[in-house]
C-alpha cells in the first residue's frame, strides 16, 4: 500500500525535476562519462552510487532502478565495500519512494546493512538502521520500524551524529501519528526541532517546525499548531522551499477548524 508520505514524497521529486529542469542534466553526463573511463571496481561503484543519488533528486526513479541493477550485475558483490552499502542503501530508497515493491525496498536495504556491518562502518549502520526502519513503517510492520529506529539512535549516539539523531526522533513521531498516538509524536517532533534548531540548518529547522505544527494540530490544539506554522511559512519564503505548500495546507485546516474562514481562505 503506498502512504501518503510516499505520494508526497513523489510530488516533491516531480516538483524539483521541473523546477530545476532535471532531466538527464550535466552532471549526470559527467558523471556518466567518469563511469566509462574506468574498471576499478571501487571507483564504479563510488561513481555509481553518486549516479544513484542524482538520479533519486531529479525524481528519475525508474532511470535510477535500471542504471543501479545494471552496476551491480556488472560487480562482484561479494566484495564488501563502503561504496557497495551505498549503492544499496540508495536502490533500497528508491524501490521505497516508488511505493508497490516493499518486498525489494526490504531486500535492498538490508543488504545495504549488512554490509556496513560487515565492514563496521558507523555512518551505513546509522543509514541502514534508518531506512530499515522507514520501510517496516511503510510495511504497516511498527514494532519492528520502531526497534530500528532505536538501533539508529543507539548508533548516533556513539557517533556523536546529532542530525541523525535528529531524523532518528523526526521518524518515529511519524511512526506514532500512523498509530494515532499522536502526543507521543508531538514529543518526538520537538525532540527533533530541538536539535535542528541549535545546529542551526535553516531547511532541518522549517522541517522540523512543519512536523511540530502538524502535530499540534492532530491533537486539535490550533492555536499552538499555528505558532509553529507562521514560523515556518516564514522560513519557508525566506528559503524558497517547496514545502510552502504543506506549510500553507496545514495553516488553511487549522483556520478551518477554528472556523477562521477569511484567515483559512488567505491561506
Amino acid at each position: 500500500m503506498i502512504s501518503l508520505f510516499k505520494i508526497y514524497a513523489l510530488f516533491i521529486l516531480a516538483y524539483l525535476t521541473c523546477l530545476t529542469g532535471y532531466t538527464q542534466s550535466t552532471d549526470t553526463a559527467k558523471l556518466q562519462s567518469l563511469l566509462t573511463q574506468t574498471q576499478n571496481q571501487e571507483e564504479r561503484l563510488g561513481i555509481g552510487a553518486e549516479l544513484l543519488d542524482t538520479y533519486y533528486h531529479q525524481g528519475n526513479l525508474s532511470g535510477g532502478l535500471q542504471f543501479g541493477r545494471t552496476l551491480l550485475f556488472q560487480c562482484d558483490t561479494n566484495l564488501y565495500s563502503i561504496n557497495l552499502s551505498k549503492v544499496y542503501n540508495r536502490m533500497g530508497t528508491i524501490y521505497s519512494t516508488m511505493g508497490g515493491f516493499d518486498d525489494k525496498a526490504l531486500l535492498y536495504t538490508a543488504k545495504g546493512l549488512q554490509i556496513a556491518e560487515g565492514i563496521n562502518w558507523n555512518q551505513g549502520l546509522i543509514t541502514g538502521y534508518n531506512n530499515l526502519g522507514n520501510v517496516y513503517r511503510d510495511m504497516g510492520y511498527y514494532t519492528q520500524a520502531h526497534d530500528y529506529y532505536m538501533r539508529t539512535l543507539e548508533a548516533c549516539e556513539a557517533a556523536g551524529d546529532s542530525i541523525g539523531k535528529s531524523y532518528a526522533y523526526k521518524n518515529i513521531g511519524i511512526l506514532y501519528e500512523q498509530q494515532q498516538w499522536n502526543e507521543k509524536a508531538l514529543e518526538y517532533h520537538q525532540m527533533a526541532l530541538a536539535i535542528r534548531k541549535r545546529l542551526g540548518n535553516k531547511r532541518e529547522v522549517l522541517s522540523g517546525l512543519l512536523n511540530v505544527g502538524t502535530a499540534y494540530n492532530l491533537l486539535a490544539d490550533y492555536q499552538h499548531g499555528l505558532q509553529y506554522l507562521e514560523e515556518a511559512e516564514l522560513l519557508a519564503l525566506e528559503l524558497n522551499s517547496e514545502l510552502i505548500s504543506e506549510v500553507f495546507l496545514e495553516k488553511g485546516n487549522a483556520y478551518l477548524k477554528l472556523k477562521n474562514y477569511s484567515k483559512a481562505i488567505e491561506t
